[in-house]
């Protein structure tokens, strides 16, 4: 999102951008951009109580495909240790 003001005219002019924008200055002119950035981010990552099975993972993030033998797993965001 940007804010740019015209001095001159005194006009505000508001917009969403995606990737930005391009504006045109006369040689003589003077312009001034006053630019809001907003931060974007995930702030929680949410799940269902489906995705918080027994399912195994091992230490790559791969399905263990209930073939799991020893080693060190990954089941419900915990490392659990298989004898």
């Amino acid at each position: 999102r940007y804010l740019a003001r015209d001095c001159q005219a005194q006009k505000t002019l508001e917009n969403e951008v995606e990737t930005g924008f391009t504006t045109t200055v006369r040689s003589h002119a003077t312009a001034v951009f006053r630019l809001t950035l907003k931060g974007t981010g995930v702030a929680q990552a949410r799940t269902s109580a489906s995705a918080q099975s027994n399912t195994l993972y091992d230490l790559s993030g791969r399905h263990a495909n209930g073939a799991a033998s020893h080693g060190v797993y990954i089941r419900d965001g915990k490392r659990v240790a298989l004898p």
